[in-house]
């Protein structure tokens, strides 16, 4: 069973989470759910998704592809949790789906994203969606 259907039944009181579940299961709601979905004026074909001022992901509309903040996520999947990329791509798809209902997202961590400068123009100036 995969950590997305654990969580939902954990949410419904039918399932524990072991340690090393836990762990994982705290990652995942510290760094996907409930995060600020945004739409800068700069950058209107994009979805930033930002854990208070932090960029995480970043969604372009017409390719679908995902950017993911390697030093935030990805490597924290491959290091603490021993994930490769085939596992933290379709991790990444089924939290989305699930939180955010995105389908048929790409998740990328090739691909030019300047955080900071997201960043910048979020703390001057944004249209938030949630």
């Amino acid at each position: 069973m995969n950590i997305i259907r654990k969580i939902k039944l954990n949410s419904l009181g039918m399932y524990e989470f072991n340690d090393s579940e836990k762990e994982l299961y705290e990652f995942i709601k510290d760094n996907f759910l409930n995060l600020k979905q945004v739409i800068l004026r700069d950058y209107p074909n994009y979805i930033f998704y930002f854990k208070d001022d932090k960029c995480i992901f970043q969604h372009t509309f017409k390719s679908n592809n995902f950017y993911v903040r390697y030093s935030f996520i990805w490597k924290v999947f491959e290091i603490k949790f021993n994930y490769n990329y085939h596992e933290i791509s379709n991790l990444i798809k089924d939290i989305m789906k699930y939180a955010y209902k995105l389908n048929e997202i790409k998740p990328k961590i090739i691909g030019y994203v300047n955080w900071d400068k997201v960043e910048q123009f979020y703390k001057l100036n944004t249209i938030n969606i949630h």
